[in-house]
């Protein structure tokens, strides 16, 4: 691959890490996993309480820094996120808009 790529993701259960980690291995790209401060909590029907409304777009949770990212430097970025009610869980988003806030939107 020609292009510098990079996989950013967030992953509740595994399984998106897992996607993540096979594509990164296949690209030959560095990962970065995105962390909430709070992260959600492990009982899946307590977290979809807490997630729903983030999801419906009332609020974001804050996401942790990740040291070493640097959009900049990439020119492909694959961004992974379960599927939660028909949409990206809003961290990954969150990321994304914080990013397009500063001029490094993902391109």
């Amino acid at each position: 691959m020609d292009k510098k790529c990079m996989v950013i993701y967030y992953s509740w259960s595994g399984n998106t890490r897992f996607a993540a980690e096979t594509i990164a291995k296949k690209a030959g790209a560095p990962t970065f996993e995105i962390k909430a401060e709070t992260p959600y909590n492990s009982d899946f029907n307590k977290c979809c309480d807490e997630a729903k409304p983030e999801c419906y777009g009332k609020k974001l949770r804050p996401i942790k820094s990740i040291e070493g990212l640097d959009l900049a430097k990439y020119d492909l970025v694959f961004v992974g996120s379960p599927n939660w009610w028909g949409t990206m869980v809003p961290l990954p988003d969150a990321r994304r808009r914080r990013n397009a806030a500063r001029g490094q939107g993902v391109r």
